[in-house]
């Protein structure tokens, strides 16, 4: 595992089709992450959201990290492979009947809560 330093830019994606908004008081920061959207945010910056109320639940469920050193620092596990889902993701579980049912039930059993709720969504659809 390698340590990155605070100023490196990590890819983070909105896993959600609505907005991911935090707020770090002490960096005087306030960032606003539209549906899907991709940004590059610094190391530093979520590390400094990991800590605040709340932060670890956006980063554990609402954020994908794409970074595999900073996801370990964060304990966010590994073998959750839903973290990385796109919306393509989604619609192929739930329209391509040649997928084995567990895809799904796994999905809605151990996915982080973003992708489980844009399941929902998308079946409600």
């Amino acid at each position: 595992m390698t340590i990155l330093n605070d100023n490196t830019l990590v890819p983070v994606r909105n896993l959600v089709d609505h907005k991911v908004v935090y707020v770090i008081p002490e960096l005087n920061r306030r960032v606003v992450f539209e549906p899907f959207q991709e940004k590059k945010v610094p190391a530093g910056e979520l590390r400094a959201l990991n800590y605040t109320i709340g932060g670890e639940i956006l980063l554990h469920n609402y954020l994908n990290i794409k970074s595999e050193d900073l996801r370990n620092e964060f304990n966010i596990p590994s073998d959750m492979v839903e973290y990385d889902w796109t919306i393509e993701d989604i619609r192929r579980v739930l329209t391509d009947l040649t997928n084995p049912i567990e895809e799904l039930e796994d999905a809605l059993d151990f996915g982080p809560d973003g992708i489980r709720e844009l399941l929902v969504d998308c079946a409600v659809k």
